[in-house]
């Protein structure tokens, strides 16, 4: 019986994350993608949705790859995102709906 691993991903405003345990909870591998840090002219920053897309895709990739397992072996998947951002994808065009960009909130030491 081939051994059960636990997936985790994350993706925040600097990137995306993902990192693979073993049943007992250690650490077999992760791996990082940062993305793009759009500011307009008022120095409020977005992310490009379609970039968060094919980074989420590419870390899961990296990580089944580098950890030289199968899919199957992944028992369980946990997720987490920065929560203030929210976005759909068409389901035909795997590609973001509506505007691409979204605005990101950053913690900061005071207010607007």
């Amino acid at each position: 019986m081939a051994e059960k691993n636990m997936y985790w991903q994350s993706i925040s405003t600097q990137g995306t994350k993902g990192i693979l345990f073993d049943a007992e909870g250690q650490l077999i591998c992760r791996r990082d993608i940062a993305h793009e840090q759009i500011v307009n002219e008022k120095g409020w920053v977005s992310h490009d949705l379609d970039e968060i897309y094919r980074n989420t895709l590419q870390v899961v990739h990296d990580v089944v790859t580098e950890a030289g397992i199968a899919k199957e072996e992944i028992a369980c998947l946990g997720i987490s995102n920065q929560r203030e951002t929210s976005a759909a994808w068409d389901r035909k065009t795997k590609r973001a709906a509506g505007e691409s960009n979204r605005l990101a909130m950053f913690a900061c030491g005071g207010y607007l």
